[in-house]
C-alpha cells in the first residue's frame, strides 16, 4: 500500500505543466486583451476588431485550465498521514483547482463576450464584461501564485523536486500573489510584480514538468 501511495503518473503530470504553460502563453501574443479602465468605446472597438484572435485565445485558455487542474492533481497528491506535507498538499490542490475554475470561467465569458454578446450590446455592457474577465483572470492568478507557494514549501520538505526548483516556487508565487493583489487594490503601485509573478510561475510549471519527465525517463531506464 505504501509503495501505492507513493507512485505518481510523472509523465502525465509533467506534459499536463509543458501545456499548460504553452497554452497560457501562446493567447497572450495573439491577442493581448484590453484595459478595464479604458473608455467603453475603446473597449467594444478593440473587441470588435479582434473578435475571432479572443475567441481564438478564450479556447486556447480554456484547455489550460484542463491542464492547471490535471497539473496541480498530480503533483500534489501525498500519503494521508496527517503530517504538515499533507496540509500543504492539500492547500495546494485546493488553490489549483480554484485557479483553473476561475480561468475557465474567465474565458468562457470571453469566448461568449466575443462570440454573440458583442453584438447588439452597449458599450458600457461590454466594459462591464471585459472588467469581469479581467478581474476573474486575476483573482486565478492570485490562486496560482498560492499553489506555487504552498507546493513549493511541501517540496522542500519532500524534495521530489530539485531544491532550487523549490525556491524559484517560492519566489515566484510571493511576487505572484502580491502582484495580483495589488491589481484588486487601489494600490497599483507594484502592479508590474502581476508580470514578474506570471512569468516566474509559468517558468516554474515548466521546469516542474520537465523535472517530472526526466524522473520518468531515468525511471523507466533502470527498470
Amino acid at each position: 500500500m505504501r509503495a501505492l501511495a507513493r507512485r505518481r503518473p510523472e509523465p502525465f503530470v509533467g506534459d499536463a505543466g509543458i501545456l499548460f504553460v504553452v497554452l497560457y502563453v501562446v493567447p497572450a501574443i495573439i491577442w493581448g486583451g484590453v484595459r478595464p479602465d479604458d473608455p467603453a468605446a475603446t473597449v467594444t472597438n478593440a473587441l470588435t476588431a479582434h473578435r475571432s484572435a479572443a475567441i481564438v485565445a478564450a479556447y486556447l485558455l480554456l484547455a489550460a485550465s484542463v491542464m492547471l487542474l490535471a497539473f496541480a492533481a498530480g503533483m500534489s497528491r501525498s500519503p494521508a498521514d496527517g503530517s504538515w506535507s499533507e496540509l500543504l498538499s492539500r492547500t495546494a490542490f485546493g488553490a489549483g483547482a480554484i485557479s483553473a475554475a476561475l480561468l475557465a470561467a474567465a474565458n468562457g465569458l470571453l469566448g461568449a463576450l466575443g462570440g454573440y454578446i458583442i453584438v447588439g450590446s452597449s458599450p458600457e455592457t461590454v466594459r462591464a464584461l471585459n472588467g469581469l474577465w479581467d478581474g476573474l483572470t486575476t483573482v486565478s492568478g492570485l490562486f496560482l501564485g498560492v499553489f506555487a507557494l504552498t507546493l513549493s514549501l511541501r517540496e522542500l520538505e519532500r524534495r521530489y523536486l530539485a531544491r532550487w526548483i523549490g525556491w524559484l516556487g517560492i519566489l515566484a508565487g510571493v511576487v505572484l500573489i502580491i502582484g495580483s493583489g495589488s491589481l484588486a487594490t487601489p494600490f497599483h503601485g507594484v502592479g508590474p510584480f502581476w508580470i514578474l509573478g506570471v512569468f516566474g510561475t509559468l517558468g516554474w510549471i515548466a521546469l516542474s514538468g520537465i523535472w517530472m519527465l526526466r524522473r520518468a525517463y531515468v525511471g523507466t531506464r533502470q527498470s
